[in-house]
């Protein structure tokens, strides 16, 4: 029998639709390799590491090559038995070669469609598709990948099912909007500024000393960096010292310091270059990237919480950072599927109008600021002074004469409890609740009442022995913005908002003492 008909018989057999169904592009092999050996670099290395081994090296190598050969096996197997549908009412999807699967979404249970094109995809000519819908935690499916065409022609035919229905959909060659309003555009000077502030680079500067001190053997990182302040001690005579070392440590540290601030400056220039957050209609669009271009969206009544961080390094150059949480939005594809930053870095007499553009109506400064109960600083200032505890081995092993940091831990912790107390509010006018917190790095947050799902009141033993309780609040979203809290409430003032939020959801929600 001819395969045609076994592959006919199959989708009949699984009620799947007529036809041999679209494939993707050949290339997707390539990508679903890389995809897969990106997956298998938490175990590859270990193996690549055991090949240098005179006695185990030859096992390393087969090791590798059997994996090697299993990964080129699956990938293209993979793609290969790829098929999807287009139908009137959903889109049907066959994936699987060892166990084969078949999901079937109907159009209008889409959320998100997001079309992606790096360097290599636009030279390829091809697109990689991820499909969100409602209700679960990860994408719907990702399209690994398509032809330029294909992707246009299935959001097409999307577009076309989903008429007068709000939904987020995205496609990297959606035009210029005419009519769009731009409500912020970031030159090279705020990425600088954003790359200042931010600590991107450390992780990396942290992994590359690891991986020096390591390697020291082969590669003499250390000596190249003190070979120099070496000579000029020996010069002055400070080679054996005590304040050789610590200029020593002052120095490392200044590298690192340079390193890692030049890392985070280039990574939010190539991840946010040409950043542009737009207004069409009711639908919220940021567009960014250096090297791959990223779009993402979301209609305004989908946001459910805005979030304005405010740190350090933001206070310093008056700037902020704004995220909003989506109904809808999965954390693990934020990134390239809905919309997470409408502000990487704002200055500070912006940020009340951009607030206003996402939720029309808000009065951010009109805001009627509430004190948190008194018994904060006091509750803030116990849990800083567990500081202490790590100064007990410190005196074990340098002597009593460390115990003298006692008096600093104290008054740090004082002064952290003062500034927690004396920052930190909450506010609710009727239509949306705000809440603010925080010491060095400060976090303010803005929630519309219609998009918490429910209200719950909690107090530990310690907030029934200073009169107070916890509001939490369960939002529309299955992203970032999933849950709020407001600690240090007043137990009588936590029980009477709660009652009127309840209230203005519909009696929704629980209570629990």
């Amino acid at each position: 029998m001819k395969t045609a008909e076994l592959e006919r018989q199959e989708a009949v057999a699984g009620g799947l639709p007529e036809g041999p169904g679209k494939r993707l592009h050949p290339w997707s092999v390539l990508f679903e390799l890389f995809s897969e050996l990106r997956g298998m670099a938490g175990w590859v290395f270990p193996l690549l590491l055991g090949s240098f081994s005179d006695r185990f090296g030859s096992y390393a190598l087969f090791g590798m090559a059997m994996a090697a050969g299993f990964v080129l096996v699956s990938s293209i197997a993979k793609v290969w038995f790829f098929r999807y549908w287009i139908t009137d009412a959903q889109l049907v999807l066959r994936s699987g070669w060892l166990q084969k699967t078949v999901r079937r979404i109907p159009w209008t249970r889409i959320e998100n469609l997001t079309v992606t094109r790096g360097p290599a995809h636009r030279m390829l000519g091809v697109a990689e598709v991820a499909i969100e819908s409602g209700g679960g935690e990860e994408v719907e499916a990702a399209m690994r990948v398509l032809s330029r065409r294909d992707a246009l022609a299935l959001q097409s035919a999307l577009g076309e099912r989903r008429v007068g229905v709000g939904t987020g959909i995205e496609v990297e060659t959606a035009g210029d909007r005419e009519h769009a309003q731009t409500l912020l555009k970031l030159d090279a000077g705020e990425l600088l500024r954003a790359g200042l502030i931010s600590n991107r680079g450390f992780l990396a500067i942290a992994a590359a000393f690891a991986l020096a001190s390591q390697l020291d053997d082969v590669l003499p990182f250390w000596d190249w960096i003190t070979a120099r302040p070496r000579a000029l001690a020996q010069g002055i005579g400070l080679e054996h010292g005590l304040l050789f070392w610590a200029a020593l440590a002052v120095f490392i540290m200044a590298i690192a310091f340079v390193l890692m601030r030049l890392l985070s400056v280039s990574w939010w220039l190539l991840i946010y270059w040409n950043f542009r957050l737009s207004l069409e209609g009711d639908k919220l669009r940021s567009d960014y990237g250096a090297l791959t271009r990223v779009h993402a969206s979301a209609t305004r009544d989908r946001v459910s919480k805005l979030l304005i961080a405010d740190g350090l390094g933001h206070r310093l150059m008056n700037r902020v950072a704004i995220k909003v949480g989506v109904a809808g939005q999965r954390e693990s594809q934020s990134e390239h599927s809905a919309l997470v930053w409408v502000a990487p870095v704002l200055a500070l007499d912006r940020v009340n109008d951009l607030v206003q553009a996402v939720f029309p109506g808000c009065e951010r400064a009109g805001l009627n600021w509430q004190p948190l109960h008194p018994s904060c600083r006091l509750r803030i200032f116990r849990l800083e002074l567990l500081w202490l505890f790590l100064l007990i081995p410190v005196a074990l092993k340098f002597g009593a004469w460390s115990l003298l940091l006692v008096p600093v831990v104290w008054v740090a912790a004082h002064m952290t409890a003062r500034s927690y107390q004396r920052y930190s509010a909450y506010a609710f006018d009727g239509r949306f609740l705000a809440f603010r917190s925080g010491i060095i790095d400060r976090d303010e947050w803005l929630v519309p009442v219609d998009r918490i799902e429910s209200v719950e009141l909690r107090r530990s033993p310690g907030d029934r022995r200073h009169g107070t309780s916890r509001l939490l609040l369960d939002l529309r979203s299955a992203g970032p913005g999933e849950h709020c809290e407001i600690r240090y409430l007043d137990v009588t003032e936590a029980q009477a908002l709660a009652r009127e939020l309840r209230a203005m959801i519909g009696g929704g929600g629980h209570g629990r003492s």
